[in-house]
């Protein structure tokens, strides 16, 4: 079992309370509290922004992955990520499992918290979210994810039902993995990734299918309730060295807002 290292979520945690001293429009909450196997942490949220536009950025559901969460506490250092808060609010979610994190491990020690969301054996950190997804409904929603067995990056899009809105979606995806590509990186060519179509790195889910219903993950249960319009999610390759993986998720976290905005 990996050894436990409480400092690592601390580190983030003080890094946020920072942003937010140092940033009269940044507001951090702790919307929960998770304790277990003697670790107490906090669970926090942010909200950033007063445009009429609103997304979600959620990090950390996986604790050994943790190119999400150190790439969102970068992306909200950088001035250009800033300019951008007239035309949106974007809400956020740093480390939805601190314990996983402080352990280094996929679940909170117990479960995968993204097979137990609506289902009789969520965790706390499962209702902390969802409770807070709810009152705070979006457009968009962007979940940062990493492959930690891949070598090759790729994505999930749920797109929206509007046919025209769609097409333009789907060429957006396509030009973000063309980015990511353009920068030396691997997109994944495979025919499947993870049990899933794969098209060049593009993986379009289903929401409402058999598998997204019965799977207990967070996207497809915000989707099916109408609390997110449209859900995005990257797969940093877990292969590649940190520094890698994280400019990965803030190339493909920045062109997405980005494009929302237009």
């Amino acid at each position: 079992m990996p050894r436990r290292d409480p400092n690592r979520v601390w580190e983030l945690v003080h890094g946020y309370q920072a942003l937010a001293s140092r940033f009269p429009q940044f507001t951090l909450t702790e919307i929960g509290v998770v304790e277990r196997f003697g670790l107490r942490f906090p669970v926090l949220a942010g909200s950033v922004g007063d445009g009429p536009r609103s997304a979600i950025i959620l990090a950390g559901t996986h604790g050994d992955e943790i190119a999400g969460p150190l790439a969102l506490r970068q992306f909200w250092e950088d001035a250009a990520t800033h300019a951008m808060l007239a035309r949106c609010r974007i809400l956020f979610l740093p480390l939805i499992n601190p314990v996983g994190y402080a352990r280094g491990i996929r679940g909170n020690g117990n479960v995968d918290l993204n097979r137990h969301f609506e289902r009789p054996t969520a965790q706390p950190e499962n209702e902390i979210v969802l409770d807070f997804l709810r009152r705070e409904r979006a457009e968009l929603l962007v979940s940062l994810h990493e492959d930690v067995s891949a070598h090759c990056f790729y994505m999930y899009e749920s797109g929206v039902r509007e046919r025209a809105l769609f097409s333009q979606i789907i060429a957006d995806d396509v030009a973000l993995l063309d980015a990511i590509e353009s920068q030396g990186y691997a997109v994944c060519a495979g025919n499947q990734v993870d049990g899933n179509y794969n098209r060049n790195g593009l993986v379009v889910s289903n929401p409402g299918s058999v598998r997204a219903s019965r799977s207990g993950a967070l996207e497809p249960t915000l989707l099916r309730h109408g609390v997110i319009r449209r859900v995005v999610g990257f797969e940093t390759p877990g292969r590649l060295p940190l520094s890698d993986r994280i400019q990965q998720q803030l190339v493909a976290l920045r062109h997405v807002l980005e494009s929302f905005l237009v």
